[in-house]
């Protein structure tokens, strides 16, 4: 196979190769990207060629990385790189001795003139392979740091292309990289942070600097190297898009089963520091909407998420992925019910039109049934608050409520209750305990809405009759009925009053 490869490599390059005739390779360019391909494959994966072969590998890279075509010549940096990937590992020949632990020298050269280049696509290939450069030739990388993202009038779209490339090379970063890049993370802070105009999505290199910034906070590299300053900058500065998709992203990656407690804690103190005192604080209030993201993933503590959300939805005025936020209560809300309640309640306030909670009113019901059921009257008090409101938005009181004809649960929301939903042990201890007008109004809503064989399950004739002078006042159209009923006791010995 090496030999064949030595043989196509020497054929001559046609530059611009010839006319496609419809069924052959025009000018050995196909074959050439073939084998450029095939010897980047076999140098990344292990059980490549043998270590005696380095002297022909070699030769191979070499060729191929004198490509007149930029598109090829890209393919064959890459190939370059596996190399030095490959002697690296110890399947090569080893390092000479006496040299720097990231010399190799036969690959600097063509690095040097990757680094010459003018055109875009070779800078952005640098880029995609910046990493890997770090951790075989870092030296190299420092003393051409300037020349890689290079400064200047004319030099920017070479920045930008070897920006791309290396957001682009598909890994999270690393610490090490880090480590060597923190001027160019300062200045992409500078280049990218600004919002794109009007309605414009974030550019993919915008959205990978934010990514990159999270996971440095996340991992805790930008305290261990002192680039905290880092992350303050891009929060100060950058456009509200930016920063909202930073703190969306931060949420995203911690979509996972199992999330390190102090990943957690960092990300914790971030967002406190970040957002203490919103209220007062104009600059980071528009962006906490994202915080939508944090409390769908799940792994922060129950308790914290609520009181955070909590937060954003009264100082915000929004929250990101509302459908996934509410599911999310429903699925806390046996826990903490009156938390959850209250968050839906604000959730609710905040709509105006039907429309706006289609999406998530399906999971309403279990938050108003934990929430009506506790103990907590603050809990159910928040919950006919929220069951209220989204009434008033044109929803029907059985879409948010399973309302019940089984009045001997004590659990059961009995069905006349549909304009203010209560258990049915609720209903008896406030006919119990509450004060008289009270007592009175909700005597009269069992009058007034139960069925006739139920209201005796709550109250009886000589009740009805005591409290008639205050209860006859809030029957409706009911009152007519009741009034009879009082004529045939009164005609029966009952004592009316």
């Amino acid at each position: 196979m090496l030999e064949l490869g030595q043989w196509i490599a020497q054929r001559p390059i046609e530059h611009p190769e010839p006319r496609w005739d419809g069924w052959k390779d025009p000018g050995w360019g196909w074959a050439r990207g073939t084998l450029t391909r095939l010897l980047t494959l076999g140098l990344r994966e292990a059980g490549g060629p043998p270590p005696t072969a380095r002297q022909v590998v070699w030769g191979l890279v070499e060729a191929l990385n004198r490509d007149p075509r930029p598109e090829s010549r890209a393919e064959a940096l890459e190939a370059a790189i596996q190399y030095a990937s490959w002697v690296r590992r110890g399947t090569g020949e080893p390092t000479p001795p006496g040299g720097p632990p990231d010399d190799l020298p036969e690959v600097r050269p063509i690095l040097d003139a990757a680094l010459a280049s003018s055109v875009a696509a070779d800078r952005e290939e640098l880029g995609r392979k910046l990493p890997s450069l770090v951790l075989l030739e870092e030296s190299w990388v420092r003393s051409n740091l300037a020349r890689l993202f290079p400064e200047g009038d004319g030099a920017m779209e070479l920045w930008r292309a070897a920006w791309h490339g290396y957001v682009q090379s598909g890994a999270p970063p690393e610490d090490r990289v880090l480590s060597v890049l923190h001027g160019t993370y300062r200045r992409a802070i500078e280049i990218l942070g600004a919002d794109p105009e009007g309605d414009a999505g974030l550019g993919i290199d915008q959205q990978a600097l934010a990514e990159h910034l999270a996971f440095f906070c996340g991992r805790g590299t930008l305290e261990a190297q002192g680039q905290e300053v880092l992350l303050e900058r891009f929060l100060d500065t950058a456009g509200l898009k930016l920063r909202r998709h930073f703190f969306w992203f931060v949420g995203h990656s911690l979509e996972e089963e199992r999330v390190d407690q102090a990943v957690l804690k960092r990300f914790q103190a971030l967002w406190q520091q970040r957002h203490a005192g919103a209220d007062g604080n104009a600059a980071s209030r528009p962006e906490m909407s994202a915080f939508g993201s944090w409390f769908v993933a799940g792994p922060f503590d129950e308790a914290w998420a609520l009181e955070q959300l909590d937060l954003v939805l009264r100082a915000g005025g929004s929250i990101d992925l509302e459908d996934l936020v509410v599911r999310r209560l429903a699925e806390v809300a046996p826990h903490h019910p009156l938390p959850t309640a209250r968050c839906l309640a604000l959730l609710a306030g905040l709509r105006r039109e039907r429309a706006s909670a289609f999406g998530w009113i399906e999971d309403v019901k279990p938050i108003l049934a934990a929430a009506l059921r506790s103990e907590d009257r603050a809990a159910r008090r928040e919950a006919v608050v929220a069951f209220q409101r989204l009434v008033a938005l044109g929803f029907r009181a059985h879409e948010l409520v399973q309302f019940s004809d089984d009045l001997d649960d004590p659990v059961a929301v009995p069905y006349f209750t549909w304009h203010s939903p209560m258990t049915v042990a609720e209903v008896r201890q406030r006919l119990t305990d509450a004060s008289d007008p009270e007592r009175d109004r909700l005597l009269a809503l069992v009058l007034r809405e139960a069925k006739d064989r139920d209201v005796w399950k709550f109250t009886t004739p000589e009740e009805v009759v005591r409290r008639w002078g205050d209860v006859e006042a809030h029957l409706g159209g009911r009152r007519g009925f009741w009034a009879l009923r009082l004529n045939q006791w009164q005609e029966q010995g009952l004592p009316i009053r």
